[in-house]
């Protein structure tokens, strides 16, 4: 899962919202004093993230995206395609419209930022300013995307890094993705419910 998806399955809060993206721009460990929202927003990033890498559906497509980009990088890749089909099959997955979403999320992130490391609130609104969320709707803007990230993990990593996806690539194995996608975004909501479940009834005991 990439932001889009984070935000979407983080508490509607502001700082259930910056939370949610909090351990894509942090670099190591969680700060320990992070407001206690916005952590545990953050840990529930962390576990959303391990069962999806370890869902048959996501263990799928990654498989499908190591004929097209470095094995490596399949999962990364695996995980913005996902936000691709979200975006890009909004109606499908949500009563409301993508745009009026955004809207109301990317206030969200805005206000709680001050809860944030500094570098977090550059990444936030450079986000924010670039529409790197809306972009995920459309093919160019997720190429748009994919250069980005392929750069940044370039100039990192100092060497050649790609997760460029071919058009003709992207369009035979959409399908197969979102299918995918429609089987893992199901048991991702039952996981979710889960965990504020069981935080629920910890705070309950």
């Amino acid at each position: 899962m990439n932001f889009l998806a984070h935000l979407v399955l983080a508490p509607q809060t502001p700082e259930g919202l910056v939370g949610s993206v909090a351990p894509d721009m942090i670099r190591g460990p969680l700060p320990a004093d992070l407001h206690e929202a916005v952590l545990a927003a953050a840990k529930e990033h962390q576990s959303i993230d391990r069962f999806t890498d370890a869902h048959r559906a996501f263990v799928r497509t990654r498989d499908r995206l190591c004929a097209v980009v470095d094995r490596r990088l399949a999962g990364v890749l695996a995980d913005v395609l996902y936000d691709h089909v979200l975006a890009r099959d909004w109606a499908r997955w949500r009563s409301d419209d993508l745009a009026t979403y955004l809207g109301v999320a990317e206030q969200g992130l805005l206000a709680a930022l001050k809860h944030v490391p500094v570098r977090m609130q550059m990444i936030v609104r450079k986000m924010i300013d670039e529409q790197w969320l809306a972009s995920y709707a459309t093919s160019i803007g997720i190429r748009a995307r994919l250069e980005t990230m392929s750069a940044r993990l370039t100039h990192r990593l100092d060497r050649p890094m790609s997760l460029m996806i071919s058009e003709s690539d992207l369009a035979e194995l959409y399908p197969l993705i979102a299918a995918d996608f429609a089987e893992l975004w199901p048991d991702m909501i039952v996981h979710v419910d889960g965990l504020r479940g069981s935080a629920s009834n910890r705070l309950a005991s």
